[in-house]
C-alpha cells in the first residue's frame, strides 16, 4: 500500500484514520475511551509481529485497548474489539 495515496485518500474523503497499537510503559497512547469515533474513520490493524507499518502509522492517531495486565492479545481480536 502507498501511505502516501492513502493518506490522500483519508484527507480527501476527511475520514480521521487511527492505528491500532499496543499499549507500553514510557508511550503515550490514546486509549479507545480516549478517542472520538463519532465522525467518519478508518482503522489500521497491522500483525502481530511488526505492528502497522511505520509510513502509514506516522499519519494516523494511535490508539490503544486498556488491557488491564494483559500483555498480549492477537490482531484479529484487537481489531475485534476495536470495531
Amino acid at each position: 500500500m502507498d501511505a502516501g495515496l492513502a493518506r490522500a485518500a483519508f484527507r480527501q474523503n476527511k475520514v480521521e484514520l487511527y492505528a491500532g497499537v499496543p499499549a507500553r510503559a514510557g508511550t503515550v497512547v490514546r486509549s479507545l475511551a480516549e478517542a472520538d469515533l463519532s465522525g467518519r474513520c478508518g482503522l489500521a490493524i497491522g500483525n502481530e509481529a511488526r505492528g502497522v507499518g511505520a509510513e502509514l502509522r506516522s499519519v494516523a492517531l494511535d490508539i490503544s485497548i486498556p488491557t488491564g495486565g494483559v500483555n498480549r492479545s492477537t490482531a484479529a481480536v484487537a481489531a475485534g474489539i476495536l470495531l
